[in-house]
């Protein structure tokens, strides 16, 4: 975990990170899962205040800013072609968490972008790209889409 990388994350726009798509009405994939560590942490509170400094996106329906758990991503239950765990949970939000599943691995010079899907969920992608120890990514899905968003 570094201390100077923040991400933030929420419900999408292109653009930042929170914007709810659809009728609003809750996907029933998206509930809180138990167990494992998730691939998001508490960001520290100088990014939590240095975010709250800046001017609100209207098309943002909510976000928060978090680490990332990198070790999650890559540690012990990897699969050794990848050098990936083959499921993360992805937890957004205190009420907005599930799992991923691996479709591929695109590599990429100092780092890698993890594909996978939303089990139970059609026409869902995850898509998380990491380089040098920095993410980006999307969560798409038919109601609801999430982005994450280096910043900083």
């Amino acid at each position: 975990m570094l201390s100077h990388r923040w991400v933030s994350l929420g419900l999408l726009t292109p653009i930042v990170i929170a914007v709810a798509l659809g009728s609003g009405a809750p996907l029933s994939a998206i509930r809180p899962q138990a167990g494992g560590a998730g691939l998001f942490g508490e960001a520290p509170d100088e990014a939590v205040r240095a975010l709250a400094d800046q001017a609100p996106d209207p098309t943002v329906v909510r976000s928060r800013p978090v680490t990332i758990n990198f070790d999650v991503l890559t540690a012990p239950a990897a699969d050794a072609r990848t050098s990936v765990r083959p499921t993360l949970l992805l937890n957004l939000f205190d009420d907005v968490s599930f799992t991923a599943v691996l479709d591929r691995v695109d590599p990429a010079d100092g780092g890698f972008t993890w594909v996978g899907h939303v089990p139970g969920v059609p026409l869902s992608t995850v898509t998380l790209a990491t380089v040098d120890h920095i993410m980006a990514g999307s969560i798409v899905m038919p109601d609801a889409v999430y982005a994450i968003k280096y910043v900083g």
